[in-house]
């Protein structure tokens, strides 16, 4: 099973692109909020957290690696 932190690409690698597409920033968000829903079993009631969650995360591993959302 895919953890959503291996499921995040290798952001080091991506730090030499000019730009980060936002297309892709919106389908990394969505593979961690979907392995945190995972996680609690899916359980109803926490999309929303776990998006903004999702979104917290990626966009602080794009800012280590100088993107801005």
């Amino acid at each position: 099973m895919t953890s959503h932190a291996e499921a995040l690409i290798d952001l080091s690698v991506s730090a030499e692109l000019a730009g980060f597409p936002p297309e892709r920033r919106h389908e990394l968000i969505s593979e961690a909020a979907y392995f945190r829903a995972q996680a609690r079993g899916f359980a109803p009631g926490n999309d929303l957290d776990d998006w903004l969650d999702a979104e917290a995360e990626v966009d602080e591993r794009l800012a280590e690696h100088g993107f801005r959302p």
